[in-house]
């Protein structure tokens, strides 16, 4: 199966927050969606997501260690890369 490029921007709280099993620079972050929109002309896979938790794979410059992320909201634009596979955007992960 071949994966077709897709992203969208969501907004939501973290609400768990663990060093990525395998992938030393990802922390896998569990996001309760509050809002999902289209990003440029991609199709969205997300759209099905609000008001879900969805695990997402995020790079560690966009996650601060020395804070306890738990509560905290994140902006992010994300992209499906497998059937389990989430990835967040290094250049485009906001998190308050």
């Amino acid at each position: 199966m071949q994966a077709i490029e897709n992203w969208a921007d969501i907004d939501g709280e973290i609400v768990h927050v663990a060093p990525h099993p395998t992938l030393s620079d990802f922390s896998t972050v569990d996001i309760q969606v509050n809002n999902v929109q289209s990003a440029l002309a991609f199709p969205n896979l997300f759209a099905d997501r609000i008001g879900k938790i969805l695990t997402v794979n995020v790079h560690q410059s966009a996650v601060d260690s020395n804070k306890n992320n738990v509560g905290r909201r994140i902006h992010a634009r994300i992209k499906r890369t497998g059937p389990d596979s989430v990835f967040a955007h290094p250049d485009l992960t906001q998190i308050n």
